[in-house]
């Protein structure tokens, strides 16, 4: 028993380290890959099977394209673009918030379904990448959202270990960019030891840019992600 509790003790102390509304960062955030890393490494072949390369699209492609080479570049986001290359990531965002076709992209339907980080600017996730979990190291973050269900999942995976976060999700009336979330559940597995937590926290993203395979959204804190359909 006194293992047990030293190790629940361990594993509360590191999500109080990400900040005690870690969740809230959770709530729209996915992060970039060790995999997507290798597939951007392989080229056009790779960028067609995220559907980056449908005909009559090229425009909005290259840009997509563009995009996923810089958050390599960066790691995800671990490390800070040079002024030039940052400049232009922007810019690139901004163009593709103009080029957006879906009208009320938090209510699409193809808003539904797993999505995979590939690059944040949010600082919590970003440590827990870096660092992982008590020497379990990080493998990816995913989010599973149903929009008809009204459920949003968020999941920080780690070699033996994972850290969720379970809320509901509701298109704004207002606002077709907009959706509000409010954390139902959350708890953290480390081995073979798993802590509920206390679900503290509700808020908002805004979906910048959907099509069937890329999404970027932006958070209450202003926070951005970029993120790829997970197959």
């Amino acid at each position: 028993m006194e293992g047990k509790a030293r190790v629940l003790g361990l594993l509360l102390s590191y999500v109080v380290l990400l900040k005690t509304l870690f969740p809230l960062r959770l709530g729209s955030t996915l992060l970039l890959t060790p995999q997507m890393q290798r597939l951007l490494s392989g080229g056009g072949s790779v960028l067609g099977e995220l559907g980056l390369s449908a005909p009559g699209r090229g425009g909005t492609r290259a840009l997509k394209s563009e995009l996923l080479d810089l958050a390599a570049r960066s790691r995800g986001g671990l490390v800070a673009l040079g002024a030039e290359e940052q400049a232009r990531f922007d810019q690139i965002v901004d163009e593709l918030r103009e080029l957006n076709a879906v009208d009320r992209p938090a209510s699409d339907p193809r808003l539904t379904g797993a999505w995979e980080c590939r690059w944040t600017s949010e600082k919590e996730i970003n440590f827990a990448v870096e660092k992982g979990l008590l020497g379990e190291a990080w493998r990816r973050t995913v989010q599973s959202i149903d929009v008809a269900a009204g459920t949003l999942e968020n999941r920080i995976e780690f070699e033996d270990g994972l850290l969720r976060v379970c809320s509901t999700f509701a298109p704004d009336e207002n606002d077709g960019r907009r959706f509000n979330f409010a954390f139902e559940s959350c708890d953290v597995r480390w081995r073979s030891v798993t802590l509920p937590l206390p679900p503290v926290g509700k808020g908002w993203g805004e979906v910048v840019y959907l099509d069937d395979d890329f999404r970027i959204q932006q958070d209450v804190r202003g926070d951005l992600l970029v993120a790829t359909r997970l197959e």
